[in-house]
C-alpha cells in the first residue's frame, strides 16, 4: 500500500557535496521529496542533487534563518516537512518509524532528539541542542521567526497551542562545521548583536534571552550568561520545548561562576518543575564533587542510578546512560578508592561495551591497583572480546601507551601489525612508541608523513593534528632546526590556539621576547595545550627541555598557570612537586580550584 501522506526533506545548504550527500543518505530514502535551499555552497551541489533526485532553489543569504527554513517550506509539496542541515545525519534506525509517524499521527509536529558534539556547555562528548522541532505538518499555519535562532509561531498571529506538539526519540547527530577561532568568536559578536536588536523589539521574550545566554556561556562570559539565563527564567513557559534547557544551563553558568550555593538552588528548583530530570540529579552531584562535598556528591550520582533514564524532552547532558556511574567513578578515582571505582567502570562498560573511552579509565585504575603489571594488564585485556579485531588491538595498544606500559604495548603492536589495514593508526602508535621510549629519529619518520598528509584513521580520527604535535616537540628534542615547518604543518591540522601556543614556546625555546598570544586569547585553552606538551616531554624524560620552556608560563594571563602545572606532576608521579606548586598558587596568586585541592587531597593520603 502507498503512503497516505507525503514527507518533504527541506535541507539548508552550505556545504561542499559530501557534506550534504552524507545528509541525504541517512534520510533521503524515506522523504517523497527532497528539497536544498542553497545558501553558500557556491553552486557545488548539482551532481549531489541529481544523485538523489532533489530540486534545488538558490537563497541569497540575509542574515536570517528563518527566512530560509520558511522559503524552504514554501517550496515543498509534502503534507508533512522534515527540517534539516546539510551537517545533520538522521539515525538511519529510525526511518521505519518517520515513515509510520507521517501517516498516522494526529499532530502538528514533532521535537526530535539532536545531539552535537560541539554544543555541550559541560565540554563533554556529546550534548542534545535546545532547537529540536524538525517534524512539521505543511498546512499553511505555521512559520519561523528570528534572523539568529528560530522560533515557531502561527501565521495568523495567534499563539502556538499547546498539545499540538510532541516530542518522539528520532534522532539527529550534528555535526558542526570547523571553524577557526577567530571566525567563531566573530560569528558569537554577531549573533550576540543581532539577538540584543531583536530583544529590543521583544524586551521580555524569554526566547531570545535563553539564547543570547547559551552565546555568552559559548564564549565563556559566565556572567553576562547568568544576567540572560535569569531573565529567561523569570519569563518562563515551563511547557516551552527549551525551557528544561534553561534551567539546566543556568544551573551550569552559575557553576562557572563557582556560586555553588546559587547552582544547587537553581537545580533545586528545577527538579521542583521536572523531578524525571535525572540529567539534572547529575548535575548537582557533579557541583557537590567540584565543590569537595564528597559524600553529597556520591548520594546524588547513586540517586541518579535509581531514576535510570530520563524522558526524551529531558535528556539534556547527551545520550550517556552510563554518565553517573563514570562520574561517581571519576569521584572514587579522585578519593583513591580504585576497588569501587573499578566496579563502577565495570557497570559503565556492560551498559555501553562500545564507548572505548571508558576502557583507558579501567586502564588506569588497574595500573593503580596492581604493582603486578602482568596482572594488570592480564584484567584489562579480559575487556576486550576479541583481540583478533584490528580496533580493539588499536584501542588496547593505545591505554598501555597511556598507561607508560611500553613493553606490553610493543607486544600488542606487534600482534596488531600482522592483520590486515589500519595502516595510519598502525603508524601512529608504533610512532608514539618510538617517541616516548626515546627513539626520536624512528619517530620522526613515522610522524612527518602522518603530519604533512593527514590521513583519517579508522579509530584516531585526528592521527594528522596529533602527529603534527609530536613533530613540534620532536624538532625542540632534536634541535634539527625544523620547528618552523613544523608550525607551519600544524596549522592544517591544529586549531589556532594551539599554533599560537606552539609560536609562543618556540620564542621561549630561542630566547625571543617576542609575545604570540593575543590579548583576548582564550586562556583556558592555551593552558590546555601547553599542559599537553609538557606532560609528554615528562613522560619521554626530556626534564632538561622541560625546564627550559616552563618560562612559557609566565606569559600566559591565567591565575591558573601553577594549578594546571601541579596537575602535570601529579599524573607523572611527583606528588611533592605537584603539592608545592598547589602552595605557590595559594601564597603568589591567590588562587585555589577544585582541582588543586584534589591535588592536596590526594597527596595528602599517599
Amino acid at each position: 500500500m502507498g503512503r497516505k501522506r507525503t514527507l518533504s526533506l527541506c535541507v539548508i545548504v552550505q556545504e561542499e557535496e559530501s557534506a550534504v550527500e552524507e545528509c541525504l543518505e541517512s534520510v533521503g530514502d524515506a522523504a517523497d521529496e527532497i528539497i536544498l535551499v542553497d545558501i553558500g555552497s557556491a553552486g557545488k551541489i548539482a551532481e549531489t542533487a541529481e544523485k538523489f533526485g532533489a530540486k534545488v532553489y538558490s537563497f541569497p543569504w540575509n542574515g536570517s534563518i528563518s527566512d530560509v527554513r520558511n522559503y524552504s517550506i514554501s517550496k515543498a509539496g509534502g503534507k508533512w516537512v522534515l527540517l534539516m542541515d546539510d551537517c545533520e545525519v538522521f539515525e538511519k534506525s529510525g526511518r521505519e518509524a518517520l515513515a509510520d509517524y507521517v501517516q498516522h499521527s494526529r499532530n502538528h509536529g514533532c521535537h526530535f532528539t539532536v545531539l552535537s558534539p560541539a554544543e555541550n556547555p559541560e565540554g563533554g562528548l556529546c550534548c542534545t541542542m535546545p532547537n529540536t522541532l524538525r517534524l512539521l505538518r505543511n498546512d499553511g499555519l505555521y512559520c519561523f521567526r528570528g534572523k539568529v535562532r528560530e522560533q515557531l509561531c502561527r501565521k495568523d498571529g495567534k499563539k502556538v497551542a499547546k498539545g499540538l506538539f510532541e516530542r518522539r526519540d528520532f534522532r539527529i547527530y550534528r555535526f558542526s562545521r570547523f571553524e577557526e577561532a577567530a571566525k567563531e568568536r566573530q560569528k558569537r559578536k554577531e549573533n550576540c548583536a543581532a539577538l540584543l536588536k531583536e530583544l529590543e523589539e521583544e524586551p521580555e521574550n524569554p526566547f531570545l534571552q535563553f539564547h543570547l545566554g547559551n552565546e555568552y556561556l559559548s564564549d565563556s562570559d559566565y556572567k553576562n550568561a547568568v544576567c540572560f539565563y535569569d531573565r529567561a527564567y523569570a519569563n518562563m513557559d515551563e511547557t516551552q520545548p527549551y525551557a528544561p534547557h534553561l534551567v539546566y544551563r543556568r544551573a551550569i553558568a552559575y557553576d562557572h561562576l563557582k556560586q555553588y550555593e546559587r547552582s544547587l538552588k537553581a537545580i533545586e528548583e528545577a527538579l521542583a518543575v521536572y523531578p524525571q530530570c535525572t540529567d539534572l540529579e547529575q548535575l548537582r552531584g557533579a557541583v557537590y564533587s567540584e565543590w569537595g562535598r564528597y559524600t553529597l556528591a556520591i548520594d546524588s550520582f547513586q540517586r541518579c542510578l535509581q531514576m535510570g533514564d530520563p524522558p526524551p524532552e529531558l535528556r539534556l547532558a547527551g545520550d550517556n546512560p552510563a554518565g553517573p556511574l563514570l562520574l561517581l567513578a571519576d569521584l572514587y578515582v579522585r578519593l583513591c578508592d580504585y576497588e569501587r571505582a573499578f566496579q563502577c567502570y565495570k557497570q559503565a562498560v556492560v551498559q555501553e561495551p562500545f564507548h572505548y573511552q571508558t576502557l583507558y579509565s579501567v586502564g588506569h585504575v588497574l595500573n593503580q591497583m596492581y604493582e603486578d603489571k602482568r596482572t594488570a594488564v592480564a584484567k584489562l585485556t579480559a575487556f576486550f572480546s576479541n583481540l583478533e579485531d584490528p580496533p580493539n588491538l588499536i584501542v588496547l595498544t593505545d591505554i598501555l601507551i597511556e598507561e607508560k606500559l611500553y613493553a606490553y604495548g610493543v607486544v600488542y603492536w606487534d600482534i596488531l601489525a600482522k592483520q590486515p589495514g589500519y595502516e595510519p593508526d598502525k603508524t601512529f602508535l608504533r610512532a608514539k612508541l618510538y617517541f616516548y621510549t626515546q627513539e626520536y629519529e624512528k619517530a620522526w619518520k613515522l610522524f612527518e608523513p602522518l603530519a604533512a598528509t593527514r590521513p583519517a584513521g579508522a579509530v584516531f580520527r585526528q592521527i594528522g593534528g596529533e602527529s603534527a604535535e609530536y613533530l613540534y616537540l620532536l624538532s625542540l628534542i632534536l634541535g634539527n632546526e625544523k620547528t618552523g615547518e613544523c608550525i607551519r604543518l600544524a596549522k592544517g591540522g591544529c586549531d589556532e590556539t594551539t599554533v599560537r601556543t606552539f609560536r609562543q614556546i618556540w620564542n621561549v625555546y630561542r630566547g625571543n621576547g617576542e609575545l604570540a598570544f593575543r590579548k583576548d586569547e582564550n586562556w583556558k585553552r592555551v593552558l590546555n595545550a601547553v599542559t599537553l606538551l609538557f606532560d609528554r616531554l615528562i613522560r619521554a624524560r626530556e626534564f632538561d627541555l622541560f625546564q627550559k620552556l616552563l618560562y612559557v608560563l609566565n606569559d600566559i594571563n591565567s591565575p591558573a598557570a601553577l594549578t594546571a602545572l601541579a596537575g602535570v606532576y601529579f599524573s607523572n608521579g611527583y606528588d611533592t612537586l605537584a603539592a608545592d606548586q598547589i602552595v605557590r598558587s595559594v601564597r603568589e596568586l591567590n588562587y585555589l580550584d577544585a582541582a588543586g585541592l584534589n591535588i592536596l587531597l590526594r597527596t595528602s593520603r599517599k
